[in-house]
């Protein structure tokens, strides 16, 4: 990762390069199954210090019809999920169908951590594949599905990610 220092004296066409290699960043990672997200995931797949940097490069590949925003209400403030477009899958030269997800103010603080998780894991672990509910619901027939499937060194590992603390004698 690149100090602020390192980046203002970089030369204005070497800031576009890493501009644009984190716009192919978001867009791959929102194509790979997860299909939204929040600036402060991006924050942190980006490995950037500042959340207002997540928010610039987010509305500016808005204004490019690249991934759109959609506020959700948690009951007080409001906040930003960004989604990919049918434009932003063809500027990845990939043929893929935008998938319509509803977001409900109940499941998508608990998606937003679940994928935070996916986000974690790939930054510490370098070989590994993680499959989001919505992918296996389009990729395999199931009687039940996990938040993920974790998959490192041959080995499946269900995640299922758990807000409210239960008793064990449950």
């Amino acid at each position: 990762m690149k100090t602020i220092n390192e980046i203002k004296h970089m030369s204005r066409s070497e800031r576009y390069e890493i501009n644009n290699t984190r716009r192919y960043d978001v867009l791959n990672f929102l194509a790979a199954g997860e299909y939204f997200t929040t600036a402060e995931n991006i924050r942190i797949l980006l490995n950037v210090n500042n959340i207002t940097y997540s928010r610039r490069i987010l509305n500016a590949m808005c204004e490019d019809k690249l991934i759109t925003k959609l506020a959700i209400s948690f009951g007080g403030k409001a906040r930003n999920f960004y989604s990919i477009t049918h434009s932003g899958f063809i500027f990845l030269g990939v043929e893929d169908e935008t998938r319509i997800i509803k977001l409900s103010h109940l499941t998508a603080y608990h998606n937003e951590l679940v994928q935070r998780l996916k986000i974690i894991t790939i930054h510490l672990i370098n070989d590994v594949n993680w499959l989001s509910e919505y992918t296996l619901k389009s990729e395999h027939q199931l009687r039940s599905y996990p938040d993920a499937l974790l998959e490192i060194n041959s080995k499946k590992i269900s995640i299922e990610l758990q807000r409210n603390l239960y008793s064990m004698k449950a």
